[in-house]
């Protein structure tokens, strides 16, 4: 119940100022035209089953809105019967001064009128002009459509469309002068002057809307039914529900992104010297072969050599060996190939 009430009061607050503005439209009191725009609100809150698709909510308001209009207006004016079109143009009144039609319409799309002041213009015309107008130009019915909708015929429709074109652009003309703007000539479409003026129009009047003065309480939102259906609900939902999986993915992308950081690496220490004890060429001797670093192996008496030399260098001792001795002779070597230091023992008794 809470979330339904979150979503009609949501609406609300969109969408009312510019359901003002459309029946002030047709109806030019601002009190009863507020009413009309709320009592269609309620309406649509009554008619939420019908919503199909909550994509074009604001096309579905729109409709609801017009058909309240219309309503009241079948209710509360006496429209006329079927008159001739040319009679109507007849007694159409005339502009001031002799000025083509093409001309009074660029003194009035040069005078760059406001929203507010073409609507004011409309709600001067009579009744059955202005409703006419309102749905061929705004609403772009046809008037097959209107004369189903205000009970009339399709020529009575046509009637009073041609007369409402002529009063209007009269009376923004005769306002143009007081913008003394000078008159230039431009080349109009060639789908003429009524087509261009409708198209004026319908662009300077878009987005027309008026803020409620006595606007609805909580109270009058929560005391009408109001029922959602299931994919109204969903819909609501989905906004947050939208919101909060972004969330977990930007969540999910940055936690992998943290992992791949490079973790310090701590120092190996170094290897021990493995000896390698392989079978020498005579069988009363073995060979043993140590690896140790090129910086252990630096006595004085040994020649120098290149890392990159592979020819072998005599140790001499500092002391040459006793021949008398009953102990063995060592004779060492050492041997650099390949930045590695091999030191061979042969012992050999005498």
């Amino acid at each position: 119940m809470v979330a339904t009430n979150t979503f009609w009061t949501r609406k609300y607050r969109q969408h009312i100022a510019a359901m003002i503005g459309l029946c002030y439209r047709y109806v030019p009191d601002r009190a009863t035209a507020e009413d009309l725009a709320h009592d269609a609100f309620l309406r649509a809150i009554e008619k939420a089953d019908t919503l199909r698709l909550v994509e074009r909510f604001e096309e579905w308001l729109t409709r609801i809105t017009l058909n309240t209009v219309m309503d009241y207006l079948r209710e509360n004016v006496v429209w006329k019967s079927d008159v001739d079109a040319e009679q109507i143009a007849a007694d159409a009144p005339e502009p001031d001064g002799d000025i083509t039609p093409e001309s009074m319409m660029e003194a009035i799309r040069q005078a760059d009128f406001s929203r507010q002041e073409i609507v004011e213009a409309i709600t001067q015309l009579p009744e059955h002009h202005r409703t006419v107008l309102n749905l061929y130009v705004f609403e772009r019915l046809t008037h097959k459509q209107i004369a189903e909708k205000l009970n009339i015929s399709p020529n009575t429709s046509k009637s009073h469309l041609m007369r409402a074109r002529k009063e209007l652009q009269i009376i923004l003309f005769n306002k143009s002068k007081q913008k003394n703007r000078p008159l230039m000539t431009w080349v109009l479409p060639l789908f003429g002057v009524d087509a261009a003026f409708d198209r004026y129009c319908r662009h300077q009047v878009a987005g027309f809307a008026l803020p409620p003065q006595r606007p609805l309480n909580s109270s009058n939102l929560i005391s009408a039914p109001s029922h959602l259906p299931l994919r109204v609900r969903y819909h609501a939902l989905r906004a947050p529900m939208a919101a909060g999986l972004g969330t977990a993915a930007v969540g999910a992308m940055l936690i992998p992104a943290v992992t791949r950081h490079p973790q310090p690496v701590p120092p190996v220490a170094p290897k021990p010297a493995a000896a390698v004890s392989v079978p020498a060429p005579d069988s009363t001797a073995t060979v043993e072969m140590t690896e140790l670093p090129t910086e252990t192996l630096a006595p004085q008496s040994v020649r120098s050599t290149t890392p990159h030399d592979n020819h072998e260098a005599e140790l001499t001792p500092e002391d040459p060996p006793d021949t008398a001795a009953a102990t063995p002779v060592v004779v060492k070597k050492i041997v650099r190939r390949s930045n590695r230091t091999i030191i061979v023992k042969d012992s050999n008794k005498r």
